[in-house]
């Protein structure tokens, strides 16, 4: 216990794991809410794992607000959050972005600190860039763009099918995130005359129940289809439906958000590919950028959380180690004792064989604190990364021996 005690004095509790610098006095005792577009979606989950670990740890209470995907009640809730008075803060994942942006003007005028979450509040769907004056953080990948890696991965699949028959899956079909994904994926399989969509369906973000029910409806227009493309829930429940059917294998399947089925998939063949996603990283860095603002209104602006991932984010058969190893080298951008406590967390456990998710996340890639995954066929990882994990250690035991020195002076 009193080991505990100096860990937690010496300000080196494992809550380094996520990132945060230790707790900031500014932004002690202050209220944030947040606005969920839904609070039963697997990705924002991953996501409010992440803030409320960095809420904590910075003294700020987050309460979260579920607007069930209506975006009727998540203005309603975005404007009692205004005139509560209570928070300095609002985090909003956005279900209609542009429905919102008069209150949130209203919001930046009362000196509340926004910050945009996931869904782009805008015009331009092609854009991680606040599109409000005033906004401090806006933290997501462009759906425009996730659309065209996901049209991309469509074209690889159809190549040498001179007629591949596609089946679109959205999320939730008019809402401007689906809209913008459809969208990058007309605009990039237009000139493959070979590729053609031949069913649509929708999943509702909501697990794979949602994907299930959809691929039963389209079987009961058609069966023919060579490749099926969607959010990774809606994949997930297609596959099961597929395989009751025994089609396993006969549609490639292309998953957006790289979940941990959607690796698995691509790891062992029955899925054709899929494109990574950052939910926990995103939830993360939100928070951090909220912390900023509200100690000294530094407004860091657009971040897309997939900038440096290799591969331009697209999971293949033969990108998936590539896109695994590149993340490898983010660490070296991390704090120095939440980068090494990573690091060996997982080194030791691929030593023993085990495949590993990172930091409490349900994915190697999209929901773990940094993106590591090794298996144990994996090299070891690089030598500056081990350097780092001494020097990181020689603090903590410096930090740990300042503090019993301190306690027992």
């Amino acid at each position: 216990m009193k080991f505990l005690k100096l860990m937690k004095a010496s300000g080196l509790a494992l809550g380094l794991a996520i990132g945060a610098a230790g707790q900031s006095a500014l932004a002690q005792d202050k209220q944030v809410a947040y606005l969920s577009a839904s609070s039963a979606n697997t990705w924002l989950g991953a996501s409010v794992v992440e803030m409320q670990k960095v809420a904590d740890a910075n003294g700020i209470k987050m309460v979260e607000f579920d607007a069930q995907f209506d975006p009727a009640r998540q203005q309603a809730q975005l404007q009692d959050a205004i005139a509560s008075g209570k928070y300095d803060g609002i985090v909003v994942c956005a279900i209609y972005g542009l429905g919102l942006i008069p209150d949130i003007e209203e919001a930046i005028a009362a000196g509340i600190e926004i910050v945009v979450l996931n869904q782009i509040v805008g015009a331009d769907l092609t854009t991680s860039e606040p599109q409000v004056d005033g906004i401090a953080a806006s933290v997501l990948a462009s759906p425009y763009r996730s659309g065209v890696r996901h049209g991309t991965l469509t074209v690889q699949a159809c190549e040498g099918d001179d007629n591949c028959e596609v089946v679109f899956i959205y999320g939730i079909k008019g809402i401007p995130l689906d809209d913008a994904i459809r969208q990058g994926f007309d605009d990039t399989i237009a000139s493959h005359a070979n590729i053609k969509v031949v069913a649509e369906g929708e999943g509702q973000y909501l697990g794979p129940d949602g994907g299930i029910k959809a691929t039963q409806d389209i079987l009961q227009i058609t069966d023919s289809f060579d490749v099926m493309v969607g959010a990774d829930q809606s994949i997930q429940g297609a596959a099961i439906v597929l395989a009751d059917e025994g089609m396993a294998g006969k549609v490639k399947l292309i998953g957006l958000g790289g979940s941990e089925p959607a690796i698995e998939g691509v790891a062992d063949g029955s899925w054709f590919g899929g494109v990574y996603g950052a939910p926990a990283d995103e939830g993360r860095i939100a928070m951090e950028a909220m912390v900023q603002a509200l100690n000294d209104g530094t407004h860091v602006g657009g971040v897309d959380p997939l900038t440096e991932v290799p591969d331009d984010g697209l999971i293949t058969a033969s990108t998936e180690r590539d896109l695994v190893t590149g993340q490898s080298r983010t660490c070296l951008k991390q704090p120095r004792m939440a980068c090494a406590l990573l690091l060996m967390h997982s080194w030791i456990s691929s030593r023993l064989g085990m495949r590993f998710t990172l930091a409490g996340g349900s994915s190697c890639t999209s929901t773990s604190k940094n993106g590591f995954c090794w298996n144990r066929s994996d090299p070891i990882p690089d030598p500056r990364l081990w350097i780092r994990l001494l020097r990181a250690f020689m603090l903590f035991f410096a930090q740990c021996s300042k503090a019993w020195y301190m306690k027992w002076l």
